[in-house]
């Protein structure tokens, strides 16, 4: 494995601290009741909140947390088939990098986490923000820019809009995604300096100034790494430079991985979250259920996805928004049935008001 696992004690679990998420909503990150939290939770219950996490974060009864749904993408709401969503189509993120306007795009942002949180959903996989590598890039529809700083500043707007209505995001694809054909195991090469300057800016801004609240790694290398399993991308560049509060979930991943996109990895590197739907069993191993430092490192995702929970709507979200949406799309309905009975039963007593006597006569002949 790429980290090497500390000689650390066997972490608490299932501790009855009587503490519920809500009780710190507003916590600061550092705030030494998130360490008594986590301890509440059962190895099954990390292992479901960190593994199962393809669209969606598990409900964790110990720590009163509620389920939640996540949803892609940069131009609206996509289920995957795992919803019954309609979405709406917002424009692509080339055409919002050439506005160079952020009032607009934030206004934007705001309106789609509006729509988000109308549907009950409260985490969406989104804005993407990589850099125009190529022409031929297969996602370049769903990034803003070749410049590093305007799609840093345009991603700080779209956001902070939407953070501002209590979603949280999920910017990605963090970091060197070039291709979508292939792009399993694809190996991107590029030195620290043009990384740091050109490709991990705009991520950097959206920490720095929106306080971004969530990445998604790549399913590609950098260098001969997966990206998901890089400490220095998934720890050591956003959590001690850039002050990264957040979470990170990998790219989407089947159940086990794939010959190189091994859950242990990811979580012993600091990836938080596995985007597969795989309820009991995401593909860890004895490397992390069995050992101190990966049930640590779960405690430490734990903390991470927690912390964005509770300064989040999820709470009200899951309770209040999507009942009243599908209760105001049903009535919507049976108003709109109602006007079009109406007007068929008013167009011929309206007929037959402005009918002329001989008409009427001729009618009741008939």
């Amino acid at each position: 494995m790429e980290n090497t696992q500390e000689d650390i004690e066997m972490p608490t679990t299932g501790a009855k601290n009587g503490l519920k998420v809500d009780d710190l909503s507003g916590a600061d990150y550092n705030d030494e009741r998130w360490t008594k939290l986590v301890e509440q939770m059962s190895v099954d219950e990390l292992v479901e909140l960190t593994g199962n996490a393809g669209w969606q974060t598990s409900a964790i009864e110990s720590v009163g947390k509620k389920a939640t749904v996540d949803i892609d993408g940069p131009q609206g709401l996509n289920g995957f088939n795992f919803t019954d969503t309609l979405m709406n189509t917002y424009t692509s993120e080339v055409l919002m990098g050439m506005t160079w306007n952020p009032e607009l795009v934030q206004e934007m942002g705001d309106t789609y986490a509006k729509e988000a949180l109308s549907w009950g959903i409260v985490g969406i996989y989104a804005p993407a923000l990589n850099t125009h590598r190529s022409p031929f890039g297969g996602r370049n529809f769903e990034y803003f820019s070749e410049d590093p700083t305007l799609s840093g500043l345009l991603a700080v707007s779209e956001i902070t809009g939407m953070q501002n209505q209590g979603v949280y995001v999920y910017a990605k694809h963090y970091l060197l995604n070039t291709q979508d054909t292939n792009r399993d195991g694809a190996a991107n090469w590029c030195n620290e300096q043009a990384l740091r300057e050109i490709y991990a800016r705009p991520f950097e801004l959206a920490i720095k100034k929106a306080k971004c609240t969530g990445l998604m790694t790549e399913l590609s290398r950098i260098g001969t790494s997966w990206s998901s399993a890089t400490r220095a991308l998934c720890d050591e560049l956003p959590r001690e430079e850039w002050g990264f509060t957040g979470k990170i979930i990998t790219d989407g991943v089947g159940p086990g991985g794939d010959y190189y996109m091994l859950p242990d990895y990811a979580i012993a590197a600091g990836n938080d979250m596995m985007l597969t739907r795989a309820s009991g069993d995401c593909g860890y191993t004895s490397a992390t259920l069995d050992s101190a430092f990966g049930i640590a490192q779960m405690q430490r995702a734990a903390k991470n996805i927690l912390y964005v929970y509770a300064n989040s709507k999820a709470t009200e979200v899951s309770d209040r928004y999507n009942v009243y949406w599908q209760w105001m799309w049903i009535l919507g309905n049976l108003l709109l049935a109602g006007m079009e009975i109406a007007i068929f039963i008013a167009l011929p007593v309206r007929a037959w008001c402005f009918a002329t006597p001989s008409a009427k006569k001729e009618s009741q002949n008939v």
